[in-house]
């Protein structure tokens, strides 16, 4: 993967991982960000020549992409209903977080930005 696109996907994750850290309610630019990211990924990733690899990759990456749009439109529903947007929205980014395999870890995040920027 180019190191430009690892380093856009590190700094989008990194924002949405400090929002969440603190609390911030995500908005629209953020949940874009997060699908932007998302078909970045694919599209890098997807480069493999063995098409059985290539399929299955499809495969667990649609099943991913359905759950994170399934997660959303559960927030947006919630905020249709009239449902506290706080919670709502904590509902669904840690159902995206786990669709991705990621969590949060106190720390880890400020040690790579520290380390990054010496």
């Amino acid at each position: 993967m180019d190191r430009e696109v690892l380093v856009h996907l590190k700094k989008a994750f990194e924002h949405l991982e400090s929002k969440a850290a603190s609390n911030q309610e995500l908005n629209c630019g953020d949940w874009i960000m997060i699908g932007m990211a998302i078909d970045l990924i694919c599209n890098e990733i997807a480069k493999p020549d063995d098409a059985g690899v290539l399929n299955e990759f499809w495969e667990k990456s649609s099943v991913r992409l359905l759950k994170v749009h399934v997660a959303i439109n559960q927030y947006y529903l919630a905020l249709d209903r009239r449902e506290h947007g706080g919670l709502a929205q904590d509902r669904a980014f840690n159902e995206i977080q786990q669709v991705l395999g990621m969590r949060w870890q106190q720390g880890e995040m400020l040690k790579k930005a520290e380390s990054d920027n010496k």
